[in-house]
């Protein structure tokens, strides 16, 4: 069993050296799920029977895990590294930390009559505590880091952008407020909750302490919360702002969290875990109003702008326009991109906003907020990618997947189409699910698709033989077969001209490999491509194998090429994303 590095910082461009990954034997821990009067528990089927474990060999400053099954009599065993383990019923409350020797075997019932294992540990896990300071200092580093699309535009082009904050370096507290807030309590209390944003108190009690207060202002304190929410760019500000007025209860903030919409695109960030320990009165408070449906014993959770604004639009309405793929929709990339990106969260801002005004609003006698004055989306220029400049690779992604549309079930998460410009998810359209679509549903479905912005659909190719592949469909794409070579490792530096040199044209619309010499299909093997969408924004997709064994469980471990592991949660074909950007920071 391998022990983990933990907490090993990565630094962009510099190769990190002298961290070996040290292998142990490793012990058991073997016991039952019991209830509170110490029989057999019911096996919980949410997480397909599965006792969770973190600990050496998983350490909880991450999220992974791994586990083991509950069998018909509640019982498990589980592998674990020597040393302090941490093992928790996956989607049940019962949780305990046990000390393991390396090749020993420990019994250890969780739940039962003492009540000893339940989620309720009391001192410090010197892994969590240092992933609560992780996670703040990244959250100071977010906010200290200017949008990343300032380095893709181009020189003319004529998008006004918002002001960003001071850059604030990781510790530091601001000396007087970003802004001139009233002298009142509300101003006050925001004032106070600018600077220990800023500290290392953030998500902390006093923190949560400072949150409940402003909550308890009361109806009064709504135009300067709403006044706030408008004013601020920051990221910390806006996730405070959009659970305080959550949690204030006046529907009348509305108005206000739609306008927040365009400015929940933000670069990549983490949602919050936090936790009280001891006061259960703050706790509760923090758990009634936070987005999470189950609450574990001292935790809450308060998640980044984009969660905290849909998620009170949702609870303050009853509605949902499947806003859930903006989740993962982040500031980066080209130029075509961040415009597309922009786009799409102004659209979802339009949607919301026609729905307050025409049916939302109705029960609010106040005429300042039936109205939403949502700002219309700038002029961007333009943002078409000379073919001949310099490139190199930014961010993408791995052990990625899209199901096929051809299915009468819903994937639990949207999962069948994509769009390469925004990095936007979404699931067939109920109109079109089911097993079998004719030529011509598939016709109306793929012109609704490139309507919606989409650039793939996961389908079934019939190969030679007549078997049915899963495989990757293009809506008015252009893709070039790259050498073999090319597999996840681009140049340093690149244009997309020399890119399509060194490729073949895809001739049709699927993403397949094809032999150089014979353009025969092989649609089980795996092969990058270059691609440019209808929007202009080019990058490269590895197309990995496709996957029929669904077996892997939650907390499972995978090793080597994700793109070409033949086992996975789900049915589908697995893929790899490589965003570009320009290797000339000033363009």
């Amino acid at each position: 069993m391998p022990l983990a590095i933990k907490a090993l910082k990565a630094e962009p461009g510099i190769r990190t050296i002298g961290h070996d990954i040290r292998m142990v034997r490793g012990g058991w821990v073997k016991g039952r799920v019991l209830t509170a009067s110490g029989d057999p528990a019911p096996i919980p089927a949410k997480y397909a029977n599965e006792i969770g474990h973190q600990g050496p060999a998983r350490p909880r400053t991450g999220a992974a895990v791994t586990s083991a099954p509950i069998n018909e009599d509640s019982s498990f065993r589980i592998h674990v590294a020597p040393g302090r383990n941490y093992l928790y019923v996956m989607g049940g409350d019962s949780a305990a930390y046990v000390d393991v020797g390396d090749g020993e075997e420990i019994e250890l019932n969780l739940g039962g009559k003492d009540g000893s294992s339940q989620r309720s540990f009391h001192g410090t896990d010197e892994d969590e505590a240092l992933a609560d300071r992780l996670r703040r200092e990244a959250m100071l580093e977010d906010q200290a880091t200017d949008t990343e699309a300032g380095q893709f535009r181009r020189t003319n082009s004529s998008r006004n952008t918002s002001p960003q904050p001071a850059k604030t370096k990781v510790g530091d507290s601001p000396k007087v407020p970003s802004r001139v807030r009233r002298d009142t309590p509300t101003g006050r209390l925001l004032n106070e909750l600018e600077e220990m944003n800023s500290g290392p108190q953030a998500f902390l009690e006093p923190w949560a302490k400072l949150l409940r207060e402003i909550v308890n202002l009361g109806p009064d304190a709504l135009p300067e919360l709403i006044d706030e929410l408008d004013a601020t760019n920051d990221e910390r500000m806006m996730r405070c702002m959009a659970f305080v007025l959550r949690a204030n209860g006046d529907k009348r903030a509305v108005p206000a969290l739609i306008r927040a919409i365009p400015k929940t695109l933000r670069p990549s960030g983490s949602d919050m875990g936090c936790r009280i320990e001891n006061d259960e009165t703050l706790r509760k408070f923090m758990q009634k109003n936070d987005l999470d449906e189950t609450d574990y014993a001292n935790e809450f959770g308060i998640g980044r702008s984009v969660r905290e604004v849909f998620g009170g639009l949702q609870r303050f309405s009853g509605q949902n326009f499947n806003d859930f793929g903006l989740y993962t929709v982040f500031r980066t990339g080209l130029p075509s991109q961040i415009h597309a990106k922009e786009l799409l969260f102004h659209q979802a801002a339009t949607r919301w906003r026609d729905w307050w005004e025409q049916t939302g609003s109705n029960d609010i006698d106040d005429r300042a907020y039936q109205k939403v004055n949502l700002a219309p989306l700038p002029d961007s220029g333009t943002f078409s990618i000379p073919l001949d400049v310099s490139l190199t690779t930014d961010t993408g992604s791995s052990n990625d997947m899209l199901l096929s549309i051809r299915t009468s079930s819903v994937p639990e998460f949207p999962s069948q189409l994509l769009d390469l410009d925004t990095s936007r998810r979404a699931n067939v359209p109920e109109k079109w699910r089911r097993d079998s679509l004719s030529a011509d549903d598939m016709t109306e479905l793929i012109q609704w698709a490139a309507g919606e912005g989409f650039d793939l659909m996961g389908d079934e190719f019939t190969d030679s033989d007549g078997k049915s592949v899963y495989a990757f469909r293009t809506i008015g794409l252009k893709a070039w077969q790259l050498e073999d070579a090319r597999w996840k490792s681009l140049p340093a530096k690149f244009t997309v001209n020399e890119l399509q040199a060194n490729g073949r044209p895809v001739p049709d619309e699927w993403l397949l490999h094809r032999d150089a010499d014979s353009a025969k299909v092989d649609a089980q093997k795996h092969a990058p491509f270059l691609f440019i969408t209808r929007e202009g924004t080019p990058g490269c997709i590895n197309v990995g194998i496709p996957v029929t064994d669904d077996s892997l469980k939650p907390g499972g471990v995978s090793s080597g090429d994700n793109e070409l592991n033949p086992v996975e949660f789900r049915k589908g074909r697995r893929f790899g994303l490589e965003i570009f950007k320009f290797a000339d920071a000033q363009r």
